[in-house]
Protein backbone atom coordinates (compact mmCIF):
# COMPACT_ATOMS: atom_id res chain seq x y z
CA UNK A 1 0.00 0.00 0.00
CA UNK A 2 2.99 2.04 0.95
CA UNK A 3 3.70 2.46 -2.76
CA UNK A 4 0.14 3.32 -4.31
CA UNK A 5 0.06 5.87 -1.38
CA UNK A 6 3.62 7.15 -2.68
CA UNK A 7 2.23 7.50 -6.01
CA UNK A 8 -1.12 8.86 -5.19
CA UNK A 9 1.14 11.68 -3.87
CA UNK A 10 3.70 12.04 -6.72
CA UNK A 11 0.38 12.77 -8.29
CA UNK A 12 -1.49 15.05 -6.33
CA UNK A 13 2.27 16.92 -6.44
CA UNK A 14 1.72 17.38 -9.95
CA UNK A 15 5.11 14.85 -10.63
CA UNK A 16 5.07 12.92 -14.00
CA UNK A 17 8.61 11.63 -13.51
CA UNK A 18 10.17 10.20 -10.38
CA UNK A 19 11.53 7.75 -8.08
CA UNK A 20 9.96 5.43 -5.69
CA UNK A 21 12.58 3.19 -3.22
CA UNK A 22 11.17 0.52 -1.08
CA UNK A 23 12.48 -1.43 1.17
CA UNK A 24 10.79 -5.10 0.14
CA UNK A 25 12.60 -6.25 -2.61
CA UNK A 26 9.81 -8.98 -3.36
CA UNK A 27 7.30 -5.93 -3.96
CA UNK A 28 9.88 -3.76 -5.42
CA UNK A 29 10.80 -7.11 -7.98
CA UNK A 30 7.24 -7.53 -8.60
CA UNK A 31 6.85 -3.74 -9.52
CA UNK A 32 9.93 -3.67 -12.00
CA UNK A 33 9.13 -6.50 -13.68
CA UNK A 34 5.40 -6.09 -13.76
CA UNK A 35 4.65 -9.76 -12.29
CA UNK A 36 1.17 -10.80 -11.42
CA UNK A 37 0.92 -12.00 -8.08
CA UNK A 38 -2.00 -14.31 -6.63
CA UNK A 39 -0.43 -12.56 -2.78
CA UNK A 40 -2.36 -11.11 -0.68
CA UNK A 41 -1.24 -7.70 -1.88
CA UNK A 42 -1.66 -8.89 -6.30
CA UNK A 43 -4.89 -6.93 -6.12
CA UNK A 44 -2.77 -3.46 -4.90
CA UNK A 45 0.07 -4.53 -8.11
CA UNK A 46 -2.72 -4.57 -10.18
CA UNK A 47 -4.06 -1.00 -9.10
CA UNK A 48 -0.28 0.00 -9.19
CA UNK A 49 0.58 -1.12 -12.50
CA UNK A 50 -3.03 0.87 -14.13
CA UNK A 51 -1.61 4.20 -12.01
CA UNK A 52 2.15 4.16 -13.12
CA UNK A 53 0.85 3.71 -17.00
CA UNK A 54 1.03 6.99 -18.29
CA UNK A 55 3.56 8.08 -15.50
CA UNK A 56 7.36 7.95 -16.27
CA UNK A 57 8.57 6.33 -13.23
CA UNK A 58 11.73 4.59 -11.74
CA UNK A 59 11.09 2.05 -8.70
CA UNK A 60 14.50 1.15 -6.57
CA UNK A 61 14.54 -1.11 -3.73
CA UNK A 62 16.64 0.82 -0.53
CA UNK A 63 17.53 -1.20 2.63
CA UNK A 64 15.40 -0.73 5.55
CA UNK A 65 18.92 0.39 7.91
CA UNK A 66 18.85 3.79 4.79
CA UNK A 67 15.41 4.52 5.13
CA UNK A 68 15.11 4.91 8.22
CA UNK A 69 12.77 7.80 7.47
CA UNK A 70 10.44 6.30 5.73
CA UNK A 71 10.25 3.79 7.99
CA UNK A 72 9.26 6.17 10.72
CA UNK A 73 6.69 7.79 8.58
CA UNK A 74 5.04 4.31 7.76
CA UNK A 75 5.06 3.92 12.01
CA UNK A 76 3.32 7.38 12.39
CA UNK A 77 0.64 6.62 9.62
CA UNK A 78 -0.29 3.00 11.18
CA UNK A 79 -0.76 4.57 14.21
CA UNK A 80 -2.92 7.68 13.47
CA UNK A 81 -6.16 8.05 12.99
CA UNK A 82 -5.98 10.57 11.36
CA UNK A 83 -4.55 11.56 7.26
CA UNK A 84 -0.79 13.06 7.52
CA UNK A 85 0.82 14.49 4.82
CA UNK A 86 4.32 16.04 5.79
CA UNK A 87 5.34 17.85 2.85
CA UNK A 88 8.99 19.95 3.48
CA UNK A 89 8.96 18.98 6.75
CA UNK A 90 9.92 17.04 9.11
CA UNK A 91 7.82 15.15 12.10
CA UNK A 92 9.76 16.21 15.21
CA UNK A 93 10.11 12.23 15.99
CA UNK A 94 12.19 11.98 13.33
CA UNK A 95 14.41 14.70 13.26
CA UNK A 96 17.42 12.46 14.48
CA UNK A 97 17.61 10.37 11.92
CA UNK A 98 17.08 13.15 9.70
CA UNK A 99 19.64 14.67 11.03
CA UNK A 100 22.32 12.06 10.83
Amino acid sequence: MAFLYGIQLAIYLGLQNFTLEGDSLTVVQAIQLRSKSRAPYGIVLDLIFSTLSNLSCQVQHIYRSTNSIADGLALIGHLSSNESRFVNNVPMSLMNSYLS
